[in-house]
C-alpha cells in the first residue's frame, strides 16, 4: 500500500500557514521526498519525522516553490546526526538550476 503525507501544496506564491511543495510517499519499507518547498523541515519536525526516515528525495524541476527548502532540510538532517545513505534525484536538465 503507498501512504501520501502531503507537507506542502502551497504554489509560487506564498500563503500564511501553508508551506511549499512537498510529499512524503512511503510504500514497501521505503520512504521518499517528493520535493523540498519551503518550510520542509519544519513540518518534518512537527510530524515527528526521525532523522534517518527518509530513503531518497525526488526533485521534480527547479522552480523556487519545489526546492527551496532543501538546503536547510539536508543542514538540519546532518546536524541532527543522520548516519543512513541519502539518495538524491535531480532532473537531468540541472543547467537551469546552475544558472541560478
Amino acid at each position: 500500500m503507498i501512504k501520501l503525507h502531503i507537507l506542502g501544496s502551497a504554489s509560487a506564491l506564498p500563503e500564511l500557514n501553508k508551506h511549499h511543495a512537498a510529499i512524503m510517499v512511503s510504500y514497501s519499507n521505503q520512504n521518499q521526498l517528493w520535493d523540498a518547498g519551503e518550510g520542509v523541515s519544519e513540518q518534518i519536525l512537527k510530524y515527528g519525522y526521525d532523522k534517518n526516515f527518509i530513503d531518497d528525495i525526488l526533485i521534480t524541476h527547479f522552480h523556487p516553490d519545489h526546492i527551496s527548502g532543501i538546503f536547510m532540510l539536508l543542514q538540519m538532517l546532518y546536524l541532527q546526526g543522520r548516519t543512513k545513505k541519502l539518495r538524491i534525484f535531480i532532473p537531468e536538465d540541472i543547467n537551469f538550476f546552475q544558472s541560478m
